[in-house]
């Protein structure tokens, strides 16, 4: 009785563990990577971050159920970070980190990475190039950081 008992305690408790992981279907959406725009869902249930994934060019989409004003879309990057001339679709993307208001933008052609931050006040909305320390410092490789972001030269 007590091994039958503990089986039934095990099974109960692996159900439990397995269903606690089920992620919400609705919030898996199915995108083709063959185009080059894409929806990335923030924290905030009120807005999206739009990448071109050819360019890495990105909006920030927020919208409304109340008001006359349904909808914002504000511009986040709106310049083209490729500079090799190799636009293709799904050449960016973008990861969440566990700061809601940023993200990590990739080129997953190179390797450049990008720390994108979003807002809900467009001035506060910027993209800056992240970069690789030189070993032998603290410095950065490169002087980038402190370029704007419309200003980067690869």
């Amino acid at each position: 009785m007590r091994k039958f008992l503990f089986i039934l305690l095990s099974l109960l408790f692996i159900n439990l563990q397995l269903s606690a992981g089920e992620i919400d279907s609705k919030w898996i959406v199915s995108q083709n990577p063959d185009m080059p725009w894409r929806l990335y869902k923030t924290s905030n249930m009120w807005n999206y971050l739009q990448l071109n994934t050819a360019t890495g060019i990105i909006f920030l989409l927020q919208f409304d159920v109340d008001g006359n004003n349904r909808g914002v879309v504000n511009i986040i990057n709106s310049d083209s970070l490729v500079y090799d001339g190799n636009y293709l679709s799904g050449r960016f993307t973008l990861y969440p980190t566990d700061n809601i208001y940023t993200f990590i933008l990739l080129d997953q052609i190179n390797g450049n990475s990008w720390q994108v931050q979003w807002s809900f006040e467009s001035e506060k909305c910027f993209i800056i190039p992240l970069e690789i320390l030189d070993d032998n410092s603290d410095e950065t490789s490169d002087e980038t950081l402190d370029k704007p972001s419309d200003s980067i030269e690869e």
